[in-house]
């Protein structure tokens, strides 16, 4: 169950965070008062909300850890959203208690529905009084233990459920496909509320590994961990990869694997890896929330499957899947669905959405993909994302990966602007490099001799700096809503 961790390993490093840090034999003693401490507070913990927002390091894993071995579900909130978003997820999960950093107090509406208490009043001094830990029930497979909610910036945020099922079962396989072992020194330095780099600490201290976290990702920070610390694993996002890369400062020759997802790595900036990580197998996995792990790309399938997010994980059914529901054929365009062990069990008080995503035992996040012949997958676009100009399919995905071939181009998200006559029009904002002497016609002449003149974008804009979700990626709906506010499309002729 998550929340179980090894029990042999005493005075071995379990978390290290900046200047903190804790051995297994600690992590398990302040994990037991925790539980104590949750029991005193509750009474009996077995499938009560616990919802914390907490600084980004050894106190957030600790109290999710208590939590899940206690039989509660954890509501992690994310010190990014604004106090509008804390009061919606608090309204909509309804937890029986609310733990914060004092320094978040200010984050949440002071209400007699909310059970608030700070982390100083829970943890104390170690010797505040506690219930017996071996009082309740422990927790079984199916049973919940996480709700995570969606950023929020892209719309109202969504609480998706995880059983304890759905994330511990799969942590052999994921050490197996990703030759993860209890001798590695893993860095996850992205927010533990994001799902992504949360199941990356689970999974360290479930096989006895050293974890390394950073309170905020800051690519000095990072640069600092790698240089002082022995780092054999890194978890990424793409866009961390591209801040790294950019103030460069020497060759980290001991990481041995680069674990990426989030997002498709572009193959130009994949490439580069090598002169940062000489030594770094790249292995990209493709998934979601709601998914877990559908597929996974080795580094030997880079040079001739690069352009795929690869071959199903273990104990995942892949289909894609025409509008009628019927198979597409090999290197035809339509649904990607999955069945596995590891799916989520749907968004808390949202039946109708929940149902939309899983249906008859499949499940769809709505990205359209083609499988090739070999079962490697290359993902298309998402279909929310889609855009429809003059009648025709444009997936913005399809333009950003000729954009950011421009050496000159850092970033590009590709979106659609109403218009009046083509229903939509094609509209891409850019980030580019210091002294790139910007000529737009230029760019989308580049982009014509490319693509077909009705996939280029009408307009080019350049983005000092883009909005993003939680998990690193571009926040679409925010840059939409952005340069419709900008008056836009006043601005472009109606009938080109």
């Amino acid at each position: 169950m998550i929340g179980d961790l090894p029990q042999t390993l005493d005075e071995k490093k379990a978390i290290i965070c900046g200047k903190k840090n804790v051995t297994y034999a600690e992590l398990i003693e302040n994990q037991k008062y925790l539980e104590g401490r949750l029991k005193y507070k509750l009474k009996d913990v077995k499938n009560k909300k616990i919802a914390f927002l907490l600084e980004n390091g050894i106190d957030f894993i600790q109290l999710f850890l208590a939590v899940c071995r206690a039989g509660g579900i954890a509501v992690p909130l994310d010190p990014k959203w604004k106090r509008e978003q804390h009061t919606y997820v608090l309204l909509d999960s309804k937890p029986d208690l609310v733990i914060v950093h004092e320094k978040f107090k200010p984050c949440i509406v002071d209400s007699p529905s909310v059970n608030l208490h700070t982390w100083e009043q829970l943890y104390g001094d170690k010797n505040l009084p506690c219930h017996d830990n071996h009082t309740s029930v422990p927790p079984e497979g199916n049973d919940l233990f996480y709700i995570g909610y969606t950023s929020g910036t892209t719309g109202r945020p969504k609480g998706f459920m995880r059983t304890h099922m759905s994330w511990a079962e799969c942590f052999p396989y994921c050490s197996d496909v990703f030759h993860l072992g209890s001798e590695d020194h893993i860095l996850s330095p992205g927010p533990l509320v994001h799902s992504h780099f949360l199941f990356a600490a689970m999974q360290t201290l479930h096989s006895g590994a050293t974890l390394y976290l950073c309170e905020v990702f800051d690519r000095e920070e990072v640069f600092q961990v790698l240089n002082r610390l022995p780092i054999s694993v890194m978890y990424i996002v793409p866009t961390m990869f591209e801040s790294l890369l950019v103030h460069k400062q020497t060759e980290f020759y001991g990481v041995k694997r680069i674990l990426s997802s989030g997002a498709k790595w572009d193959k130009g900036s994949k490439n580069k890896v090598r002169s940062l990580f000489p030594n770094a197998d790249i292995i990209e996995f493709y998934g979601a929330s709601e998914l877990s792990f559908v597929s996974y790309l080795l580094d030997r399938d880079h040079k001739a499957k690069g352009h795929t997010v690869g071959r199903p994980f273990p104990k995942v059914q892949v289909k894609i899947i025409k509008e009628d529901g019927s198979e597409v054929s090999p290197g035809e365009v339509g649904l990607l669905s999955v069945k596995s062990p590891w799916l989520f069990d749907g968004y808390l008080n949202l039946p109708e959405e929940s149902r939309q995503v899983i249906h008859n035992g499949w499940a769809t996040v709505g990205d359209l993909a083609f499988m090739d012949e070999d079962g490697y997958c290359t993902i298309i676009g998402r279909k929310h994302n889609m855009i429809i100009s003059g009648g025709l399919n444009i997936y913005p995905e399809e333009v950003e990966n000729v954009l950011i071939q421009l050496s000159e181009i850092n970033e590009a998200a590709v979106i659609g602007i109403p218009d009046s006559y083509w229903g939509e029009r094609v509209v891409a904002g850019v980030s580019v490099k210091e002294n790139f002497e910007w000529n737009e016609d230029q760019v989308i002449n580049y982009c014509k001799g490319l693509l077909p003149s009705y996939k280029c974008p009408k307009r080019l804009l350049v983005i000092e700096e883009f909005p993003y979700t939680s998990s690193g990626k571009i926040a679409r709906r925010e840059l939409r809503d952005k340069l419709i506010g900008s008056h836009l499309t006043e601005r472009m002729e109606t009938h080109e």
